[in-house]
């Protein structure tokens, strides 16, 4: 039986700062904690499959480099995407427009 999450939790322990990598694809994730950008270290987020309908914004992410969200319900992406991201995976949403914060990704890939 595959255990599929519905949410995170909303309060983490402050050892959070230290992952570099979150992997929580193929689950059933409406949302995502703020906390999320506030991950320091984070540089590989993988969230595809899922039901998110949004995202908070990640301009905090500052190592963030790869960024998966393809197999979502997201129709935008975050209002702030850190400068750092190379690899971005937004395939198979419901997106309405590129958001204009992808012009400040200047290493995308």
């Amino acid at each position: 039986m595959l255990l599929q999450l519905t949410s995170l939790p909303e309060d983490v322990d402050a050892s959070i700062v230290n992952v570099v990598s979150m992997d929580a694809a193929c689950n059933a994730l409406q949302s995502i904690p703020a906390w999320i950008a506030d991950m320091p270290n984070l540089a590989d987020l993988r969230l595809s499959k899922n039901n998110l309908r949004s995202l908070p914004s990640l301009g905090h992410a500052c190592k963030l480099i790869m960024l998966d969200v393809q197999s979502n319900k997201l129709m935008d992406l975050p209002s702030r995407l850190p400068y750092t991201l190379q690899h971005l995976n937004a395939n198979d949403n419901m997106l309405h427009a590129i958001a204009s914060c992808i012009g400040t990704c200047t290493q995308l890939i």
